[in-house]
């Protein structure tokens, strides 16, 4: 396998586990949002 190819997995490896882990924080972040009181909420607009 040639060096550029191999740099090129690594590459779509990293941007696929900062997908991940953008997408876990935005899981996290929702359910964070969920706890509080529905009167709060209302102040806050999700986009």
């Amino acid at each position: 396998m040639s060096q550029a190819t191999i740099r090129n997995i690594i590459q779509a490896l990293s941007a696929f586990k900062s997908r991940r882990r953008r997408h876990a924080n935005y899981e996290e972040a929702l359910r964070q949002i969920k706890r509080f009181p529905p009167h709060l909420l209302a102040d806050v607009s999700v986009t």
